[in-house]
């Protein structure tokens, strides 16, 4: 194989590994809805409040566990009432 076929086989390889990695990063930003987190509209973004709050407690709700686990209860709450969503 001569060097021109080889530097077209490895921009072939190049351009196909960048567009599977654009194309998987694109599904899952849509999935996973990443523009809520884009906005200040708090609307947009009410999960994130949990994720949020969590985060800020510094594990797991060191300084109030009580509000932490409650925290944590609404969310797995909120999780399963929209997978019961998703099978209807």
């Amino acid at each position: 194989m001569n060097k021109r076929a080889r530097i077209r086989t490895a921009a072939i390889a190049l351009g196909v590994l960048f567009g599977l990695a654009t194309g998987i990063g694109g599904y899952t930003f849509v999935y996973a809805r990443g523009g809520s987190y884009l906005t200040n509209n708090p609307k947009a973004c009410a999960n994130c409040v949990y994720l949020d709050f969590i985060e800020a407690e510094n594990s797991m709700g060191f300084h109030a566990p009580q509000e932490a686990a409650r925290i944590l209860g609404e969310s797995i709450d909120f999780t399963r009432r929209g997978q019961k969503e998703l099978r209807r």
